[in-house]
């Protein structure tokens, strides 16, 4: 439903989304009949796959960082007496299409958190990426059947940055790692949940009456709607037609696929990686890939 909402409601110019899924199936039918908004799609189980995928958000990161911070040098040389710091600043002095917000979507995230929590390098940048993102216009929505080992995974700095939390129905131990500080009398009343229902969880930050900022926390009961296999179909062919992008693909990694490359493209990755490669005596051999030929490598 929040796909399909972003995708009816938005420019592609104006929300782009990743979709990563690491069961690989749920995400699969977006394949071929992709929104133009799907800018990435990420089908696959391993770690490569994980630590390829959170360099390519942290490139984008920094890239739009150093847009931000060259439009502010320019404002500034300009005399304008005002900073840009996020994406709220660009988009107010660049124009809304001056910066797309990013929407990554990740099912299954508990194999992100499992395989971050053993690299401490990745662990750190995917518990940067959750706090200092947003203000660059990137946000993640995570969704899994056991959050609890998901949420498990992170650390306790990057847990505390999941500040909206939606639960459907599930067991004690489930909606208590969900829905903490909820008192047990509260919790009771969002363990008996219907079909469709859930339990919302909400953080915002309101002035006390020493005029300090604190936390608030709120929590209600809701409806989810549903889009079922055919009607998301449907719903992406007008989209498509739309926006006039029939023939769109998105970039994506699917490791139930094989794929090939041109030779360039091959000569460009020896060039970058391996420097000048003598075949007259031995034929190269080139296995794996994360995201790109990156991930690859060669044995003679």
């Amino acid at each position: 439903m929040i796909i399909s909402s972003v995708a009816m409601n938005y420019k592609p110019e104006d929300v782009e989304m990743w979709l990563v899924d690491y069961k690989i199936n749920e995400f699969s039918s977006y394949k071929y009949n992709t929104p133009p908004h799907v800018k990435f799609m990420g089908l696959s189980k391993g770690a490569d796959f994980t630590f390829a995928l959170l360099d390519k958000i942290w490139a984008e990161y920094e890239c739009r960082q150093q847009l931000v911070k060259k439009a502010d040098e320019e404002m500034k040389k300009r005399g304008e007496n005002t900073n840009i710091t996020s994406i709220t600043d660009y988009r107010k002095y660049m124009g809304l299409q001056g910066m797309s917000r990013l929407l990554i979507i990740i099912d299954e995230f508990h194999v992100m958190a499992q395989q971050v929590s053993e690299d401490y390098a990745y662990k750190e940048k995917l518990e940067n990426l959750l706090a200092e993102g947003r203000a660059m216009g990137i946000t993640f929505l995570f969704s899994d059947q056991t959050v609890t080992v998901g949420l498990k995974g992170l650390t306790e700095k990057g847990r505390k940055q999941i500040k909206c939390r939606i639960a459907m129905a599930n067991d004690k131990e489930e909606m208590r790692e969900m829905l903490p500080n909820i008192s047990s009398e509260d919790l009771t009343h969002f363990l008996n949940l219907k079909v469709g229902e859930c339990a919302l969880v909400t953080y915002e930050n309101v002035r006390g009456d020493n005029g300090q900022l604190e936390e608030k926390q709120s929590i209600e009961r809701v409806k989810n709607i549903y889009i079922d296999g055919e009607t998301r179909y449907a719903l992406c062919q007008n989209i498509r037609s739309f926006f006039q992008a029939e023939d769109y693909l998105p970039v994506y990694m699917d490791e139930t696929e094989k794929k090939s490359y041109s030779l360039p493209q091959i000569q460009q990755w020896e060039e970058k990686n391996l420097g000048r490669v003598d075949y007259s005596r031995q034929i190269p051999l080139y296995w794996g890939e994360a995201l790109d030929p990156t991930g690859c490598f060669m044995v003679p």
